[in-house]
């Protein structure tokens, strides 16, 4: 991501396990989370958040899952070669200008 950019998250769309909000809501997570946590610290802003979804958010275990960046034009296509590929996917977000923080999550 270069620095005239911003990473927005709809978390509405955001796809995790059921079983990882019981482990949340319990304190069970990753050491990494609070380190992507701290590496983070001051970038993001995560409005109306819930603790537990905010730790889902910054755990380090992909579970195979894969996040990528694409330009909007291409979204579309790339989305429908997915579905065609029978993969699970959505578009969880986007790429906006830049003004304080660098990742939002709402």
């Amino acid at each position: 991501m270069n620095s005239t950019s911003k990473i927005y998250i709809f978390i509405t769309f955001y796809k995790f396990y059921a079983t990882a909000k019981e482990y949340a809501n319990m304190g069970i997570i990753p050491e990494g989370t609070y380190r992507n946590k701290d590496y983070l610290k001051g970038k993001y802003d995560l409005l109306n958040v819930p603790e537990w979804l905010e730790d889902i958010v910054f755990d380090p275990q992909t579970s195979g899952g894969l996040l990528f960046s694409i330009s909007k034009d291409y979204s579309e296509n790339i989305m429908k070669e997915l579905s065609d590929l029978e993969l699970e996917s959505s578009i969880i977000g986007e790429v906006i200008p830049l003004d304080e923080k660098i990742i939002i999550v709402e």
